[in-house]
């Protein structure tokens, strides 16, 4: 008998909770599959393009697309659920827990989106970003914006804000694959591409037509304006597959800085230009304007879709955390990209740190949590060169960081095995390669203009450390609504295994329920399954080694380039937007 429990038991494990629901009704809007984002922890295999914020001491992971071991084999889906990791709690990749709350329909499920976090109303805002996902029936979400009030213990309450917001989120595409951070009240979201994406065939997608500028939506007032990059000379206000981080720590209300990310070519809509890191992008948030900074140190390597995070020291310094990425190029070339820099401010000098290369990926988030501790979320493997699909491929091989979730250590630039929960931000210490520099050299670079000097002028630590930001923790990638829906989570999408099993024994003989079970899932994972259109896009071989790299027809160059580009129209209708077909990769 208690074999016979535990065989059920485990097979109903390897499915997500949503998997034993009842379609949505045909007649709701859109409706999407319902597919939970956890999965049990001997089920996962990978996550990557989702984003994530951390509000109240909780790590909330939207979005995105992940894969899962089934009976029938690797399974590929997007998220529909929203997950919340406690940070007040101790625990290790293997260990961690994670509620998971399922969206109301309507709500956006995407990959390469954004989420903004309003940390003086407590709440998260999404839609405003994103594309539909490669994988399952790849459903679109209608746009617009929607907001979710966390409840503290790990759920909350979805609500959709059609109804009040500006009608930019409505009448144009969404923006993906741009930048974006929130601070000094109001959320930010930079460069990327325009286009709803109506047709996708494997790895290719429609209309990816690049747009420049920033998009700044105000919490308080809820409007949202637009704003052009007059001051990027290196990439002329353009700029995709990157990461923004806010820095409330210089100027008056805080800055914004980006590194590394690529560029999509004018001229040949199937090249990329990897932007280097030997220069560094501020936004100044007080008088909205762009500057550029020489870094010093060896920079990174020119990279895509990596994430940074940020804390600040008690030597009055801001460390940015750059992690993973990769060039363009996938297989053993890809290994070296599995790198952590850290960018220090106010120098703007790159100190890398040192460990074996082991766990290349990309699309990737990580966020610092307290106490210098950063964690990582997820991210595709990049070491993985086919066999079959080239985007699907990458989610083949199981994750080493158990559940996809890794921690760094800025003090000691080192990955750590566990993540002690209640880390205070003011507590975070300088590494002593750092710091060692700092006592022996200047602690201010020579500026690139006086205009940026004047923005680190002023500095803004407590006066006990130097480390706790004004209310806006920073972290990065890389809006009263007409309806709204409450959520329920559940830290395991086992948890009702005892009660379902007890409710269907009482009058079935065991041996039938265990082949009804495989029967029942066998079938509904075929039916999904045969409903999604496959596809075996193969990527080609690199054709040089030079500064410039071909694959799958697009050319990725080490260099910056300025192009001319679609700029953000925040008064103008999707009609506008012109349509263009380029591949993903």
């Amino acid at each position: 008998m208690s074999r016979l429990l535990a065989a059920i038991a485990t097979c109903l494990a390897l499915f997500p909770r949503d998997a034993m629901q009842s379609p949505a009704s045909p007649l709701a809007p859109l409706a999407q599959r319902q597919e939970d984002g956890y999965v049990s922890l001997s089920a996962f295999v990978r996550r990557a393009y989702h984003r994530s914020e951390i509000l109240d001491g909780w790590l909330y992971i939207d979005g995105g697309e992940f894969s899962y071991r089934s009976p029938t084999g690797l399974r590929y889906q997007y998220s529909t659920s929203l997950l919340a990791i406690d940070l007040s709690q101790d625990f290790t990749g293997a260990s961690v827990k994670m509620i998971s709350t399922r969206k109301p329909p309507g709500a956006p499920s995407l990959r390469q989106g954004g989420l903004w976090v309003d940390r003086t109303q407590k709440v998260l805002y999404l839609g405003f970003a994103g594309s539909h996902s490669a994988f399952a029936d790849r459903a679109d979400s209608p746009r617009g914006l929607w907001s979710f009030t966390p409840d503290g213990k790990g759920s909350g309450t979805f609500s959709n804000l059609n109804g009040t917001v500006s009608a930019w989120f409505l009448e144009n595409p969404r923006p993906f694959d741009g930048l974006s951070a929130s601070g000094a009240g109001a959320g930010y979201f930079f460069g990327g591409f325009m286009g709803d994406q109506p047709d996708i065939k494997g790895f290719n997608v429609a209309e990816e037509t690049p747009t420049s500028g920033m998009l700044t939506y105000d919490f308080k007032s809820k409007t949202l304006t637009q704003s052009d990059a007059k001051g990027l000379t290196t990439t002329g206000g353009e700029m995709q597959r990157s990461s923004m981080i806010y820095v409330p720590n210089f100027g008056r209300e805080g800055i914004l800085v980006t590194v590394g990310g690529c560029q999509r070519s004018k001229e040949a809509k199937n090249e990329d230009f990897l932007v280097s890191n030997a220069m560094a992008r501020v936004y100044d948030i007080a008088t909205k304007s762009w500057h550029e900074q020489a870094t010093s140190g060896g920079e990174p390597r020119p990279r895509k879709d990596f994430c940074i995070a940020g804390a600040a020291s008690t030597n009055k310094t801001f460390e940015i955390l750059m992690y993973a990425g990769w060039g363009g190029n996938l297989g053993i070339r890809a290994i070296d990209f599995d790198q952590a820099y850290i960018l220090s401010l106010p120098s703007f000098r790159w100190f890398k740190a040192s460990y074996n290369s082991l766990r290349p990926r990309h699309g990737v988030s990580c966020h610092h949590a307290g106490g210098g501790k950063v964690i990582t979320i997820g991210g595709a493997d990049t070491a993985q060169d086919g066999p079959n699909n080239v985007y699907r491929d990458v989610f083949n091989n199981e994750d080493p960081f158990k559940q996809g979730i890794g921690i760094f250590d800025l003090s000691t630039l080192k990955f750590t095995d566990s993540y002690k929960g209640g880390g205070s931000p003011d507590s975070y210490t300088l590494a002593p390669e750092i710091q060692n520099w700092y006592s022996t050299n200047s602690r201010l670079p020579t500026f690139d203009s006086a205009a940026l000097s004047d923005v680190f002028a002023v500095e803004n630590f407590t006066a006990s450390s130097g480390g706790k930001p004004p209310a806006d923790a920073a972290s990065g990638r890389n809006g009263a609504g007409s309806g709204s829906s409450g959520g329920s989570g559940s830290s395991d999408p086992s948890s009702n295994t005892g009660t379902i099993v007890g409710g269907v024994i009482g009058g079935v003989a065991l041996t039938a329920l265990i082949a009804g079970l495989v029967w029942f899932f066998l079938r509904r994972r075929r039916q999904r399954q045969d409903a999604a259109a496959a596809s075996t896009s193969a990527i080609a071989q690199s054709q040089s080694a030079g500064p410039s790299t071909r694959i799958a027809g697009r050319v990725y160059h080490e260099v910056p380039q300025e192009h001319a580009v679609q700029p953000y129209n925040t008064n103008s209708s999707s009609s506008n937007q012109p349509p263009a077909l380029t591949e993903y990769y």
